[in-house]
């Protein structure tokens, strides 16, 4: 409970500080420091089981919320953007956890079916618990109150009244600081002073530099994200502009505004007339809208400004809503409008359990349409997918239309892309799709005011010459810049396109060449909901994924070599190999299939914290039910029991990928407590199966070899894991979800294939 809390605390702190890949790779470092603890119990070998279980323990405890406070609390914070600095600060406590785990299936290896069904029971605990936390401490305070679990563990284990009393003392220290922490705030997230530091997020290097004039006015948490709003001060003068703006940043991201309403629509019309915003409500006139997150209300401001009738609206942050109503007396009633409707939803999913039509579906500075990065965005979103484009087509009016924006040219391009893929996908053939689309920007002058910069419009029907004539003059007496408007204004590489016997990666090649010569270029190639990274750009795998992953085989490949002259019992180098590959081959699987299957949920559940916490909830637990019933099975068909399970989870991981979409289609209307059942009700089974090898081989091990072998093959498996989450996201993005699982189900095969080996050769030995 406390490991799988804590990292799910951390990653929440860097989510909301430093850009997502990074905050993959550090966590990920950092939970490799479970498989670092088997080292360190075999050197730790011949002191006593239980006093090392007790003081692992105790430094478990200690570890996580000492690291947390020497990275958020003290002058480290200013290299919060070193992997280095990060790894050592998380990494002790993980190593104490490792070792503790790792010396209890060292002393009770016969019994790895039921200690792996705690371990995993637990964790699945902490799944859905850790979300109350931080729904309600946040994430720094979250990791005090999980680190309480392991001091009070220690006390269990320690039996002696010299651990005990100390242990449980500490226990409630943690709870204590954690309380007195959500006032006092000793340990926060720090102002990042990082000039210019792709790594950190906008909001907190601004709060760093003085020059910003940013002061944070108010925070909160919630089990989606953190939320501050900010107020721009005079950096000379030090005063407030009285009609100035509040920006409520999520996560750090590129802000949203609370506009300052007077009372008189008139003042903001003057205000926003050459916005681009506006000037895609102008563009339809619409009557009826669908806003896909509007923040602090902005976006229902422009609809107001063309006389839209109906708004509704789906806003992913919880706390928005709530805040927006709370700054009232400054901005005004604007999500309690007449015809006004905003839901807390997933826009995704609000928009396939919508049945009413609309005349324009409006998005703007999602967070993912904010990275102006290209390779900083490993993070799926299935906002802006080709079929999150034909689910907004099939909800638009006759005349109606998609308004996309975003701050990166390089991001509107893959949309208008996108959107000319879903539109051939529903029919039209490559002209008429063409006459669907326009694009516009901000002049790169007056970019720098804001990053509100680029827009994509998407017209269910193709739109006459005439009709584009007069939505680019329009633009152009905006103070806009037209960047493509169909049989008006179509610039090389746009032009290309009107031959429909191009491909779309020709013309990407294309473009690159005219737009970044010399180099790779971009990759502007839609993205499916099997491979949803839009926002990376990059071709193939991002570099410091390559790195890390690099790093991880190369200690992995340390680790394996050092076990032979460390464990006596490793004497034959055929068998040998085949123990450590087997429980290297588990550690890859079981992250490849895990990982998968949350993403392929990801969509349906709509919420990505729910999903996340009923999907690891649902996986662990069934794992550990799969565990415990291992534990009955006799030592001697454990090889048959382990090739029989993976062939029975083959069958059923093809089974639900096959069904899956006719199911998610079915029950999508449901309410989402019903779905979350469903959900669980298709991935326990596979947990459970899942959950079978691990132990099984542990039992193996400790019965043919010894317990000496049981620290190093923790070991190994730990730091496989690891590689395991890396090449999830790697092989997502190159070839899908679904390649992803089955090469998990694959490498699954081979180790009960290794396990067959190994029991063999064993055999033969022992004869």
């Amino acid at each position: 409970m406390t490991v799988l809390a804590t990292e799910v605390a951390l990653t929440r702190a860097f989510s909301v500080l430093l850009r997502f890949h990074y905050v993959f790779l550090a966590v990920s470092l950092a939970t490799c420091g479970l498989g670092l603890g088997g080292l360190v119990d075999h050197f730790l070998r011949r002191l006593a089981g239980r006093g090392v279980l007790a003081a692992s323990g105790l430094f478990c405890a200690v570890g996580g919320p000492a690291g947390m406070a020497a990275l958020f609390a003290t002058p480290l914070s200013a290299r919060l953007t070193s992997l280095w600095v990060i790894s050592l600060c998380c990494l002790p406590g993980f190593i104490a956890a490792g070792v503790f785990l790792s010396r209890a299936f060292t002393l009770w290896g016969r019994h790895s079916g039921l200690l792996y069904f705690a371990d995993l029971t637990g964790a699945a605990v902490a799944a859905a618990g850790v979300i109350i936390l931080l729904q309600y401490g946040g994430a720094v305070n979250a990791a005090f109150w999980c680190a309480s679990l392991a001091a009070f563990a220690a006390a269990l284990v320690g039996r002696r009244p010299l651990v005990t009393a100390p242990a449980l003392v500490l226990g409630g220290a943690l709870l204590f600081l954690g309380l007195a922490n959500l006032s006092a705030r000793w340990v926060d997230l720090p102002a990042l002073r990082l000039a210019n530091d792709p790594l950190a997020k906008p909001l907190y290097q601004e709060l760093g530099d003085p020059r910003s004039g940013a002061r944070l006015i108010h925070s909160e948490w919630n089990a989606f994200a953190r939320t501050d709003v900010v107020v721009y001060a005079d950096p000379v003068t030090g005063r407030i502009d009285p009609d100035g703006d509040l920006y409520v940043y999520t996560d750090g991201e590129v802000p949203t505004n609370i506009v300052r309403y007077k009372g008189d629509l008139r003042e903001l019309a003057e205000r926003y007339k050459d916005f681009i915003g506006l000037y895609a409500f102008r563009a339809v006139m619409p009557n009826t809208a669908l806003l896909m997150g509007p923040g602090g209300g902005l976006d229902i401001w422009l609809g107001l400004l063309v006389g839209c009738q109906r708004m509704d609206g789906a806003e992913i942050n919880p706390s928005m809503p709530r805040l927006v109503r709370a700054y009232r007396d400054f901005a005004g009633p604007v999500y309690d409008f007449e015809g006004v409707d905003i839901k807390v939803a997933e826009g995704r999913s609000f928009v396939r359990q919508a049945r009413e039509q609309y005349d324009i579906i409006y998005m703007a500075l999602t967070k993912t349409a904010t990275t102006a990065t290209a390779s900083m965005a490993l993070v799926e979103s299935y906002v802006y997918t080709t079929e999150a484009f034909r689910d907004y087509y099939r909800r638009l009016s006759d005349a109606g239309a998609v308004a996309f924006v975003c701050q990166s040219p390089w991001l509107l391009v893959r949309q208008m892309l996108t959107a000319l893929v879903a539109l051939e996908a529903e029919g039209l053939s490559r002209a008429e799709a063409l006459d669907c689309l326009g694009l516009v920007s901000v002049p790169p002058e007056q970019q720098a005011a804001g990053p509100y910069r680029h827009l994509m419009l998407m017209f269910r029907r193709p739109q006459g010459v005439d009709r584009w004539q007069s939505l680019a003059k329009m633009a152009v007496a905006s103070n806009l810049l037209p960047v493509f408007f169909p049989r008006c204004y179509e610039p090389e590489p746009f032009s290309l396109l009107r031959d429909a016997r191009l491909s779309l990666k020709e013309f990407v090649r294309v473009a690159n060449e005219l737009w970044l010569p010399g180099g790779r270029g971009l990759n502007f190639v839609p993205c499916p909901d099997d491979r949803p990274f839009v926002v990376d750009l990059t071709w193939g795998v991002p570099g410091p994924l390559k790195s890390f992953m690099g790093g991880m085989a190369a200690l992995l490949l340390f680790i394996c070599a050092a076990a032979p002259g460390a464990v006596p019992g490793f004497s034959r180098p055929r068998w040998r190999l085949a123990w450590l590959v087997y429980f290297a081959a588990l550690g890859v699987a079981f992250m490849l299939v895990e990982i998968a299957l949350i993403h392929t949920f990801t969509l349906y559940l709509g919420y990505p914290v729910l999903s996340l916490a009923t999907l690891v909830f649902g996986i662990l637990l069934g794992a550990g039910v799969g565990s415990r019933l291992s534990q009955g099975v006799e030592e001697e068909r454990a090889v048959p029991a382990v090739g029989w399970v993976v062939v029975a989870l083959a069958v059923l991981s093809a089974l639900l990928l096959a069904t899956a979409p006719a199911l998610f289609a079915a029950t999508l209307s449901w309410d989402v407590r019903v779905r979350s059942l469903v959900t669980l009700a298709a991935v326990v089974p596979l947990g459970m199966l899942m959950g079978v090898p691990f132990p099984s081989g542990i039992r193996a091990v400790v019965s043919q070899i010894g317990p000496a072998a049981v620290p190093w093959l923790w070991a190994v498996n730990g730091v496989a894991s690891v590689i395991g989450s890396s090449a999830a996201m790697a092989l997502a993005k190159i070839a899908g979800f679904r390649c992803t699982i089955a090469v998990g189900l694959i490498i699954y095969v081979v180790a009960a294939a290794l396990m067959a080996l190994a029991r063999r050769r064993n055999t033969v030995v022992g004869k």
